[in-house]
């Protein structure tokens, strides 16, 4: 017989001896039983809700925290467990939400931590999400990214030391800040060898061209010079 048959307020409240047949105290008679322990019985065929049904219907407005927790004693949870079954019957904020609400001032470094502690993050690992979250809030309001630190380390406005440790701050780890900026370094070196390249070839070409030049001038003066000594030839026959 479960035990809320045994408290009257509850079972008045959650209507337990509603809709009893009359036929069932007929019944139950033949059975040797007296109209309470009938009625009783029919109070304990009822189904209850869920605990989880419970903290739905609190989260509708549905029941309010006293109802819930009638809820919970018709469910013979122990009074030790009740109020901290009633806590985390809320929501927590997602992951998501913690970031948006840090970036806009609404939740502090310590209520930001204290958040993936809820979330099942070890002290370890929510200290190291608060870091992550703080660093990526500060790059983002800044507007400072991986790209501008990488595009100020190519046109050598800082050393590759000042890189690692601007992407280090951003959030991005040493190992992957260290290919990141030794990739950049090479890319440096192939675009300075194009660089190279390119003014040799252009340097060839205004070689060949003051060449081409040189060599026209030339062909111009032989080819005056006789047309020169054609003409005075022409005019000594004359």
């Amino acid at each position: 017989m479960p035990a809320r048959l045994y408290r009257p307020e509850i079972a008045a409240k959650f209507g337990q001896y509603q809709d009893f047949p009359d036929d069932l105290e007929r019944y139950g008679a033949m059975k040797g039983l007296s109209k309470e322990w009938t009625q009783r019985y029919w109070a304990a065929h009822w189904a209850l809700p869920s605990p989880q049904q419970g903290f739905e219907m609190l989260h509708r407005g549905v029941i309010d925290n006293s109802e819930l927790n009638m809820l919970l004693r018709a469910q013979d949870v122990m009074p030790f467990w009740r109020d901290k079954l009633i806590q985390i019957a809320y929501r927590r904020l997602t992951r998501v939400d913690i970031r948006r609400m840090y970036k806009q001032g609404v939740l502090s470094e310590r209520d930001v931590f204290e958040s993936y502690l809820e979330h099942g993050y070890n002290t370890e690992n929510a200290e190291r999400m608060t870091e992550f979250t703080v660093k990526q809030t500060l790059a983002t309001l800044s507007k400072f990214t991986s790209g501008d630190i990488i595009k100020a380390y190519s046109s050598r406005m800082i050393s590759k030391g000042d890189a690692i440790g601007l992407l280090h701050n951003i959030g991005i780890r040493p190992e992957d800040a260290n290919f990141i900026v030794s990739t950049a370094e090479y890319k440096r070196v192939w675009a300075f060898t194009d660089d190279q390249i390119a003014g040799i070839r252009n340097l060839y070409k205004k070689q060949v061209q003051q060449n081409m030049r040189s060599y026209a001038r030339k062909c111009l003066t032989v080819y005056m010079a006789s047309l020169g000594k054609r003409v005075r030839t022409g005019q000594k026959s004359v």
